[in-house]
């Protein structure tokens, strides 16, 4: 309860030097703030930068990530993640799925299985968390925070996987 007082923004200078304070104005004013640095335009297309990301597996080992996980590997996975990591944006940690695998572990298995067949996922679990954390003992401006992406048990189960 204290971390979340202590890290709750209760007013931030804005580039005009005018101060904001209400809480649905100072969100606005991140998102404007924030959004050009997790968006941006791409001028090349992704075969024209190819050339620059490094070959790390080889033909084999890519034909084996390509294969469908097992069940028992998943299960294996979900028990040895951290049961006390941060909860995802529904408040489920990670020790929720051990503790439920018996009702869920079919439905796990189907959505690692389709997320390495190549299906879309919803953007439930693919969200991420973005959170602000300040530089400084007392920030005034959005530069005085630094955004870091926490992601969601399904981002880091995939991640394990892989």
């Amino acid at each position: 309860m204290q971390r979340r007082i202590q890290g709750t923004i209760h007013r931030v200078k804005i580039s005009e030097g005018t101060w904001v304070d209400k809480d649905d104005n100072i969100a606005k004013k991140a998102i404007e703030n924030f959004s050009d640095l997790f968006s941006g335009f791409m001028e090349s297309s992704l075969g024209e930068l190819m050339h620059l990301i490094p070959p790390m597996v080889t033909r084999e080992e890519s034909a084996l990530l390509a294969e469908a996980t097992d069940i028992e590997e998943v299960r294996h996975l979900v028990f040895t993640m951290d049961g006390e990591s941060a909860a995802d944006p529904d408040d489920f940690t990670s020790k929720f799925f051990t503790f439920s695998w018996v009702i869920i572990a079919q439905d796990m298995h189907r959505m690692v299985a389709s997320f390495f067949c190549g299906s879309e996922q919803s953007r439930f679990v693919t969200s991420t968390s973005n959170v602000l954390l300040p530089k400084v003992s007392n920030p005034q401006t959005f530069s005085n925070f630094r955004p870091i992406s926490l992601c969601n048990f399904f981002n880091k189960l995939l991640s394990k996987i892989l």
